[in-house]
């Protein structure tokens, strides 16, 4: 789930680098010194030739070992970076994510508001919702007691 939701809702959608010191050729471009290249995490993660078919949830584009037809290139989300310029925080920022999501799910069952509506992306440096996303959290030991009741 954590890789499909930072594929479709990259916090920062954008990384910008400067090659400072000389020129470099990728393929048949060159590129002087001082080019900056802006790789932007949210068109590359909607591009049917890196997803086929973005939009579906294939929870198995993620598994390794998995059908051919549906591996991606392994550079087509890298929403922490890579490399030596890759966000120090990652793995803190995936154990906080898991361990707050584990405690939820375990006290609560979540669902989306029967009154709400798509809620669209917007950029403010960072991606933020452009409305406010409305969930109900249903506590899990309420509705077990209400089940026995009702049984």
């Amino acid at each position: 789930m954590h890789s499909l939701f930072s594929r479709l809702y990259p916090v920062v959608p954008g990384n910008a680098r400067i090659t400072a010191e000389n020129e470099i050729v990728v393929g048949d471009y060159l590129f002087p010194k001082k080019t900056l290249f802006h790789l932007c995490h949210y068109a590359v993660s909607y591009e049917e030739s890196n997803f086929p078919d973005p939009q579906t949830f294939l929870p198995q584009r993620w598994l390794r070992g998995g059908d051919d037809k549906i591996k991606q290139h392994p550079f087509g989300s890298v929403p922490f970076g890579f490399g030596i310029r890759a966000c120090l925080g990652r793995r803190v920022a995936e154990l906080e994510m898991y361990l707050l999501l584990s405690r939820v799910i375990k006290h609560y069952k979540i669902r989306p508001d029967p009154a709400g509506k798509t809620v669209k992306p917007i950029t403010r440096t960072l991606l933020c919702p452009a409305t406010p996303i409305n969930l109900q959290f249903l506590d899990r030991r309420a509705l077990q007691e209400e089940e026995r009741a009702t049984a």
